[in-house]
């Protein structure tokens, strides 16, 4: 028996249906694994982000306490860098009397003459004038500079 027209145009309509279906179905299964796969990668993100966070505030602690301490060593403790940012001039001694020349640091204000010793020198520090005064201390010597530098 043969199928009327219109019953041909139903049985095709009836296939769309089916593969409609068929792919509303998996497009569900494809959005809830999605959604689930949204969901973890979003969880290992957080985790990720939050080991990120504690190692930065472990990192910004070190970082604390060692920049503390190295502040407070900066302060006190007589540096080439830190003789050159209170003014004071590099100065090459040459040879002399058969000895090996040598840097040292030397700045004058006021009459007041400041050298330092031989930079190789491991106590390395500053004397004041042709006296025996030695300043070891950076924060003592900024201070007198400060000072001087004040005098009319």
């Amino acid at each position: 028996m043969e199928k009327t027209e219109q019953q041909q145009i139903n049985d095709k309509i009836g296939e769309c249906f089916e593969d409609l279906s068929e792919s509303m179905e998996m497009f569900a299964k494809n959005r809830d694994l999605m959604m689930r796969l949204v969901e973890f990668g979003d969880t290992r993100i957080d985790s990720v982000e939050n080991k990120i966070d504690i190692l930065m505030r472990e990192r910004c602690v070190v970082d604390k306490s060692i920049n503390d301490e190295l502040d407070s060593i900066d302060e006190t403790t007589i540096t080439p860098r830190a003789l050159i940012e209170l003014g004071f001039e590099e100065v090459y001694q040459g040879v002399d009397y058969g000895e090996p020349g040598y840097m040292f640091y030397s700045h004058e204000i006021k009459g007041v003459g400041f050298y330092s010793v031989d930079t190789d020198d491991k106590d390395f520090h500053v004397r004041m004038d042709n006296s025996d005064y030695e300043i070891r201390n950076l924060r003592k010597l900024r201070d007198l500079i400060l000072s001087l530098n004040e005098v009319n």
